[in-house]
């Protein structure tokens, strides 16, 4: 088995909502490398996602295969990024103290050194993007808006992140006072540019009825898994 048809296509399937597909990628690459591959850890954690989003009742078993992986080959960033559940399930229930401190940890882990991946950048922009979204909670949304530049400035762009981020940052700026007729026309284009990407097409498509509405407390985060 070709290691590159390990973490890079399961991304590819996961960024396309291909849960099913992903999953079979991940136990394929499982059963032949194991924990032991510099690749292991990030496959695990999409894996994990994956199994969350198409509830297969195995989330917990790639949970736990991403730690081990990243244990087994010091990838402390992909760790970092496996607590991500930790940090939205207290958020869900509006315990923002509770998801700062578990945000806090994750941006620690985040710093320690190692190669390989996840990159540095991917991982600063994806915290970027979680206390963005904490920020946002709390209603701080000119705090919220200025990590989510920071987030920006770290995504790909064409990439589903880039489109995520593009929506959490115009969502702040609109739930700041911004104009409406603003935010009716930047929901209209990540509409269109988020087809590809179901999850935030839908978003987008949510915010842009809220928007024509004038109905800033029924738009919905772009922050999604």
């Amino acid at each position: 088995m070709n290691a590159k048809s390990g973490v890079d296509l399961v991304e590819h399937l996961y960024a396309a909502g291909d849960d099913r597909g992903l999953l079979e990628v991940a136990r394929n690459f499982w059963s032949y490398y194991g924990s032991s591959h510099p690749e292991s850890p990030e496959v695990a954690r999409f894996a994990r996602v994956a199994a969350f989003r198409s509830a297969t009742g195995e989330d917990e078993l790639w949970q736990a295969r991403a730690v081990e992986a990243a244990y087994f080959t010091g990838a402390w960033r992909s760790l970092a990024l496996s607590l991500q559940q930790y940090f939205f399930r207290p958020l869900a229930l509006g315990n923002h103290e509770a998801a700062e401190r578990v945000l806090a940890e994750m941006e620690r882990l985040a710093q320690q050194d190692h190669e390989g991946l996840p990159t540095k950048g991917l991982v600063n922009g994806i915290l970027a993007e979680r206390r963005a979204l904490l920020l946002t909670e709390r209603a701080e949304w000119s705090a919220a808006a200025n990590f989510y530049e920071k987030a920006l400035d770290l995504c790909p762009n064409p990439s589903r992140r880039f489109l995520k981020v593009k929506g959490g940052l115009e969502r702040s700026k609109w739930l700041a006072g911004g104009d409406h007729a603003a935010a009716v026309t930047a929901f209209e284009s990540l509409a269109a540019d988020g087809e590809p990407y179901p999850d935030v097409h839908s978003a987008a498509l949510n915010n842009l009825a809220a928007a024509k509405a004038e109905d800033r407390l029924s738009s919905v985060p772009f922050d999604l898994v």
